[in-house]
């Protein structure tokens, strides 16, 4: 059940931040056009901390991905955070999600 429990961890966290990427444009530009209409009333540094607060976010879901551990060799199994989730393997020791399916839990 551990190899089972990996990649289903694996395919949340790659799906959170891929999500988290391709939004990220669309929403940013609703918020600077609702900033826009009511610069008035939203103070000039809200609009920087949104700014930096995407990027630095996105940072941290790509930590998160790249240090999931493999349950087959115990080291860090994602060098990068950008990969095909249908090619992720480990780095180190080679582990595919096809060989951890058919492994006995």
């Amino acid at each position: 059940m551990e190899f089972i429990e990996f990649w289903r961890r694996v395919e949340r966290a790659h799906r959170v931040q891929t999500y988290f990427l391709i939004w990220w444009l669309p929403f940013s530009m609703g918020v600077l056009l609702l900033m826009a209409e009511t610069l008035e009333r939203i103070p000039q540094w809200a609009f920087f901390v949104l700014f930096w607060a995407w990027p630095v976010v996105g940072m941290l879901l790509a930590l998160r991905l790249t240090c999931l551990v493999c349950p087959q060799c115990g080291k860090r199994a994602f060098a990068h955070p950008r990969f095909r989730l249908s090619d992720a393997v480990c780095t180190h020791c080679g582990l595919r999600r096809s060989e951890s399916s058919s492994r006995p839990s």
